[in-house]
């Protein structure tokens, strides 16, 4: 039982040691990572459709705000592409890419259905 209270310092150079800090950092960075990535698997039907509206409600509210804001650029070129990057912007933020995948395919089902009844 000795073993378990060794003092890695009593061993290691502080170079050593400093390395160990920073993998170990490292390594719980990536372990954060992908619990959050996984966290979206996990999710029951309920929760995902709780989270699709309000991330949907906060996605056009932001939408809502980029277009209905008048920017002071030189011409209205350089403001469509000011607007388009902020648009993406607000689609790429967070986690929002998966809701936005759902949404994209609830569209192209009911599109689908609107085709095969026509």
């Amino acid at each position: 039982m000795e073993d378990a209270n060794l003092n890695p310092e009593d061993y290691l150079t502080n170079q050593e040691i400093l390395q160990l800090r920073k993998l170990n950092k490292n390594i719980n960075e990536v372990k954060t990572q992908e619990k959050q990535a996984a966290t979206f698997f996990n999710l029951s039907l309920n929760e995902i459709a709780n989270r699709w509206s309000k991330v949907m409600y906060e996605l056009l509210n932001e939408i809502n705000i980029v277009v209905g804001t008048n920017y002071n650029q030189d011409s209205t070129i350089e403001e469509i592409i000011y607007k388009i990057k902020e648009l993406i912007k607000i689609l790429v933020k967070e986690e929002r890419s998966m809701y936005i995948g759902i949404t994209i395919l609830i569209i192209a089902i009911f599109l689908y259905l609107i085709d095969i009844t026509e």
